[in-house]
């Protein structure tokens, strides 16, 4: 998707054209035909279709990817690349074209071109780039919690602004985007925040986070606020409790100066209506228990309990939220090869609860589709070196129970749905009470060591 500077077509390529989604698979096609005119000894017509009068490359990168870009499109011969770490995914796609493109009778540069389709959304000036890009992403394509932030922060107005105050935060290195991308604690905190703020689209709540940060400077306070934050929108987010006031709640916070754990605890249990309250216990069962909710905060609930419930010391490493998708533990398919129900009403009712959080799952890979909606037993164990979830999931504590299991069913699907209710409102508790809580158990410990 692309916007022009002035009222023109696509057609107009020859302007210069702001690429607010579609950067991975443009770098992508051109390192494949890079790699596979360098085979073919043919450098000299990926240049004609790539580079520009200037000697520019047609496709500019961002700050931390265009010296490995540039190294790519520079070459002359059809040879790997060296690739430090941390490593560059451009580098390492080019590096795996050069080693796969073997015979290259089978490629046909001009059927390839004439093969690619791309969507191109042309937009003007009035039009709003980042409404439609966040319309598009609705839809299902992950981007990590950097591309989120930087959507944010930049726009075509202030890029002096970004690159002063922002470029270094999100772009300085790459070990500083592996930061923005790496897997959340257990603990409350910023890094927790991130994925309810952008993950989950709560931007709503970012000039308060950016107002505590600032101001509170006892990051155990702070952490402490970001934990209540959590257990407020989560909850809500479970009970699918509506957002529209979030703008005008984190507003008044900051007006208020509310900058501590006690007074923002008070200030959002002072919220009794709709829109502001803060669900019960009652309502968190219920809802885990019947719920139908949007599939990214299915995700988000999921992937927060696995991270808030992880042992430190875990076998596996727990992924970035981008990286996890959802699973249907009972397909929507069911009727294929899973027992059938006895009567229609109990089939329409199943159908319902496939769509409840006790039947939904994150998982690091996707299963095959053949899997995905095989039998319960072939589900687990995979069939034909394909893998099933024992291999695709193993090691994630929302499914450790799940995978004992020698049928999934209605029942177990409650069980599940009973079982994340337990963990979530274990997590997303009262924070006050539970710091008052632990005080007094402190004390107590003190009076039975001392006497």
């Amino acid at each position: 998707m692309k916007k022009g500077r002035t009222l023109q077509t696509w057609e107009d390529y020859s302007d210069c054209k702001i690429v607010i989604d579609g950067q991975q698979r443009l770098t992508t096609l051109i390192i494949f035909m890079k790699a596979l005119c360098l085979k073919k000894k043919e450098n000299q017509l990926f240049e004609r279709d790539f580079i520009l009068e200037n000697n520019q490359v047609a496709l500019r990168h961002g700050k931390n990817d265009i010296d490995a870009f540039q190294k790519v499109i520079r070459q002359t011969e059809p040879e790997l690349l060296e690739n430090k770490e941390p490593k560059s995914q451009i580098i390492e796609a080019y590096n795996y074209f050069i080693e796969h493109i073997k015979d290259t009778s089978l490629y046909n540069r001009t059927v390839i071109k004439q093969n690619i389709q791309f969507v191109c959304i042309d937009l003007v000036e009035e039009e709003d780039e980042q409404q439609v890009f966040d319309t598009i992403n609705s839809l299902g394509v992950k981007l990590t919690t950097a591309e989120l932030l930087k959507n944010y922060f930049f726009d075509e107005n202030n890029v002096d602004e970004y690159n002063k105050n922002w470029a270094a935060v999100f772009e300085k290195d790459d070990e500083t985007k592996a930061y923005w991308d790496m897997a959340i604690p257990s603990s409350f905190g910023m890094e927790r925040m991130n994925v309810i703020l952008f993950g989950l689209k709560n931007t709503t709540t970012i000039p308060y986070i950016l107002y505590i940060a600032r101001n509170v400077t006892d990051k155990r306070e702070f952490n402490q606020m970001c934990g209540i934050l959590e257990s407020y929108i989560m909850r809500r987010m479970v009970v699918h409790a509506t957002t529209k006031n979030y703008n005008h709640l984190f507003t008044s916070l900051i007006l208020n100066g509310v900058l501590d754990a006690d007074s923002l605890s008070k200030k959002l249990k002072e919220g009794k209506d709709s829109i502001t309250y803060i669900p019960n216990d009652t309502d968190m069962k219920n809802s885990f228990h019947t719920a139908k909710l949007y599939n990214i905060q299915t995700k988000g609930i999921l992937y927060l309990i696995e991270s808030g419930i992880r042992p430190a010391r875990s076998s596996t490493a727990l992924l970035g939220f981008n990286k996890y998708s959802l699973e249907h533990l009972m397909p929507k398919k069911w009727r294929n090869h899973w027992p059938p129900c006895a009567t229609e009403e109990l089939a329409k009712a199943r159908d319902a609860e496939l769509l409840t959080l006790g039947n939904l799952a994150i998982i690091p890979q996707f299963l095959n589709a053949s899997i995905r909606d095989a039998d319960w037993q072939t589900k687990k164990a995979g069939k034909n070196e394909k893998p099933g979830l024992a291999e695709c999931a193993g090691g994630l504590n929302t499914l450790l129970d799940v995978l004992k299991k020698d049928e999934w069913n209605e029942d177990e699907i409650a069980a599940r749905a009973e079982w994340l209710y337990k963990k979530g409102i274990g997590l997303w508790n009262n924070l006050m009470w539970r710091k008052k809580r632990i005080c007094f158990w402190q004390r107590r410990r003190s009076r039975y060591f001392f006497h």
